[in-house]
Parts: structure tokens; C-alpha cells; sequence
């Protein structure tokens, strides 16, 4: 019955706002087990594993590596050991470092508009203890949970961030913390931040409920260019994403700071569009590479879904088609639904369903 309830809600015009997430709709596990004895369970040896799983943090933090959803299962203790340990904090010092070093050599204007942008999370703020609790990378990201522990407002400060912080304030900069939360959370925001040393930042801009459905890279490009209308300069920018960096009215200098547990636009089925990303959105947003060249519309993408799905002649080989729709690119998968309610009823609640959850186990692909 969970399933049909989910259902009935994908035919209401909020559910394409994305204000919310829903949960999928089998009961998949929420938690992967942590490998804690991955060492048993591959070949490879201890240097080869360590020097693949350094090759593959690099790539993703020269958003080089194609779409993933979790970190390899393999390097689950790479990168626990990594986050934990003392390669982290020194990244995260050496970032800071040069970026102090940078504005320092500036010289400010005096007239008030010269300005530092900051991210929050994993930037100004740790998320480290959520991610130690949902396995360092080996979940799939969970929007749900994670708004749950932002509201307990515990998240620590990063302390090489906090010096740049300080500093930055200390030349004169104005500072301005552009973030991908939302309004909603901005008394939990400031809390957070001023219990973790954070004060006298200039603006605080979150996202309004006509930013929701915005890809990080055009809410954030958005916001610099009012910025810069306003006759601000943006000298610096900081931030742990390539979408807090890139995109339209970029800094003068960008520092990026590490994290390898980070998911990007093709991760994030929210905000997934495939094929339907036009040429100049695959060039703001690095997709270039990532997706066949083709541009399809999502009536030509739904048209295509349909004449495939309608060749599988099992009803569970239809569910399980759809299931790795949701799992890649919503928006598709509810317009489907709402446009082909006659077909895909069937498959999506009664009887298919029921054939499903018994065998769940068979059918099974990953945890969300």
C-alpha cells in the first residue's frame, strides 16, 4: 500500500517541485552494512588498492570521473581512513593556506564591494559526523536524513576554513555565504554557524521556493550575477563543490576545497534531465563528455521509454525497467507515469507490486 500512496502523489503538481523527497518505493534498506573487513573480500593488494582508490579521489576532485552514486565499495576504508585521519585536515589547511596567501596580495578597493564568497557545508561546516553515521560515501545520498541533521544544528566548524574566515574579515573583505540549503533552514543555519565561531558575514543567501528545482551551478551562477550587478567584485570563492565554483560570474580566484564523498548533477536524480540537458546547460554544468551528444526532449526520451518498456512481455521486467528510471532521473519517471496511466498501472501497484516485494531479493540493484 506504501507503493499506491507514493503513487497517487506523483499525479499532484508539487511532486515535480521537488520541495520535498520522497522515499522509493519497495523497502529498500536505508543503511548499507559498512565493509568493515574489506581487506578479506578483494584480491587486490594492500598498495594496489590504496593507489587505485588515490587515483579514483583525485578524479573526482578534478571532476574528471564519469556519473556515480557511491563511493567503490573498495575504497569504503580508503576513505573513511582519509576523512578520519590526517590527510583530510592537512587538504583542508593547505587550501585555506593558499587562499589566505591570495588575499593577502590583493589590494582592496575601500569602497565596501569587494567580496568573498564562502559555501556552508564542507566548506565553513562539517557534515563529517552524518557521513561517519551513513558510511562514508557507501549510501546513497539521502536528501530526508540529511535535513534531519541539519536541523540538530550540530554540524562542527572547519577550522582551517574558519581562519580564512577570520582573515578575510580582518582585510576588509565583505563576506557573503551562498549555500544550496534552503530558506526554511536559516535560523538553524545561523545558529549552527555562529556556535561554531562564524560572525559578521554581510549576506546569508539560501534558496527560496523558486530556487528549489534550480541544479546547484545555475541557483549559485544566478546569485553571483545579481552580486556583480549590484557593482559588488568577487575576488575569492570557496567551496567543496565544483558547482559552488563554476558557471557564470566565477571569482577571480576559486579555491576548491577536498571532498571525495560529494555527488554531482547526473548523481542526483532530483535534477537529472539526461538527455534532455541542451548544449549550453551541458557546457555551464562540465556535462560535456558524460552524455551522448544527442539533445532529446522529454516527450522524445517518454516516447522512446514507452516502446521499450512495452517490448518486455514480464510485468516484473516492465517494474524493475521503471524502478531504474527513478533511481536516475525522476522527473522522467513521474511524467511517464502520469502520461501512460492506463499502461503502467498495472505494473506500478496492483498486481506487479505484489510480485515484486516477493521477489524482492532477485530484483534487488542497490540500497536507497
Amino acid at each position: 500500500m506504501f507503493f499506491f500512496k507514493l503513487f497517487l502523489l506523483s499525479f499532484v503538481p508539487s511532486t515535480l517541485s521537488h520541495d520535498g523527497f520522497n522515499s522509493h518505493l519497495l523497502p529498500r534498506p536505508l543503511i548499507m552494512q559498512y565493509p568493515e573487513h574489506t581487506e578479506t573480500r578483494f584480491e587486490k593488494s594492500n598498495e594496489e588498492l590504496e593507489l587505485e582508490c588515490t587515483s579514483w579521489r583525485f578524479a573526482v576532485e578534478t571532476n574528471n570521473l564519469s556519473p556515480w552514486k557511491t563511493i567503490p565499495e573498495e575504497c569504503g576504508s580508503y576513505v573513511k581512513d582519509y576523512m578520519m585521519g590526517r590527510g583530510y585536515k592537512a587538504d583542508l589547511e593547505r587550501v585555506s593556506s593558499e587562499a589566505g596567501i591570495y588575499a593577502m596580495s590583493l589590494q582592496l578597493s575601500g569602497d565596501g564591494k569587494d567580496v568573498w564568497v564562502f559555501d556552508v557545508d564542507e566548506t565553513l561546516l562539517s557534515n563529517l559526523p552524518y557521513y561517519a553515521d551513513h558510511g562514508y560515501g557507501l549510501e546513497i545520498f539521502n536528501p530526508v536524513e540529511f535535513d534531519k541533521w541539519v536541523y540538530r544544528g550540530m554540524a562542527p566548524g572547519i577550522e582551517p576554513s574558519l581562519k580564512l574566515y577570520e582573515k578575510v574579515l580582518n582585510l576588509g573583505f565583505k563576506v557573503f555565504l551562498l549555500t544550496g540549503r534552503s530558506e526554511k533552514q536559516r535560523s538553524i543555519t545561523i545558529e549552527n554557524l555562529t556556535k561554531a565561531g562564524f560572525r559578521s558575514w554581510d549576506k546569508l543567501i539560501l534558496r527560496d521556493s523558486e530556487d528549489q528545482d534550480k541544479p546547484a551551478t545555475v541557483f549559485k551562477s544566478e546569485k553571483r550575477s545579481k552580486m556583480v550587478e549590484e557593482g559588488y567584485r568577487i575576488l575569492g570563492n570557496s567551496g567543496d563543490q565544483w558547482s559552488d565554483l563554476s558557471g557564470s560570474s566565477p571569482s577571480n580566484h576559486s579555491f576548491k576545497l577536498p571532498n571525495p564523498i560529494g555527488y554531482s548533477l547526473l548523481r542526483d536524480p532530483r535534477h537529472n534531465k539526461g538527455l534532455a540537458f541542451t548544449g549550453n546547460e551541458r557546457d555551464s554544468h562540465y556535462l560535456r563528455g558524460l552524455l551522448p551528444p544527442v539533445v532529446l526532449t522529454h516527450q522524445l526520451q517518454e516516447k522512446k521509454l514507452m516502446h521499450n518498456i512495452c517490448q518486455y512481455q514480464v510485468p516484473l521486467q516492465r517494474y524493475t525497467a521503471l524502478m531504474e528510471l527513478q533511481e536516475r532521473n525522476e522527473r522522467l519517471f513521474y511524467k511517464l507515469l502520469i502520461d501512460n496511466v492506463d499502461e503502467l498501472l498495472t505494473v506500478v501497484y496492483t498486481p506487479t507490486v505484489g510480485e515484486a516485494c516477493q521477489k524482492y531479493g532477485s530484483i534487488f540493484f542497490q540500497s536507497n
